[in-house]
């Protein structure tokens, strides 16, 4: 699995045949501190997500979070048994 934050972490997962998970929140795309990202209108948060997210399925991300605190129930879908009917 490769994790980051920019296009590039996402290009080298997938180069690499690993599950990749782009970041929104803090991501280089997004190119703000948090402190000027927390001073933004909801709108405008919501636009700049937006953004970010777009730039990752371009580039083929498998996974999408918003932020890192969102990566251990993703990773315990991922590890869910797959039911086999018999």
């Amino acid at each position: 699995m490769k994790i980051g934050d920019s296009v590039n972490d996402i290009l080298e997962g997938n180069n690499a045949d690993a599950v990749s998970v782009g970041i929104i929140d803090g991501s280089n795309i997004m190119g703000l501190s948090e402190l000027a990202f927390n001073a933004l209108s909801p709108a405008e948060q919501a636009e700049r997500r937006a953004h970010v997210t777009a730039a990752y399925q371009r580039a083929g991300a498998d996974y999408i979070l918003q932020s890192m605190a969102e990566l251990p129930a993703l990773l315990d879908q991922i590890n869910q048994p797959v039911a086999t009917d018999h």
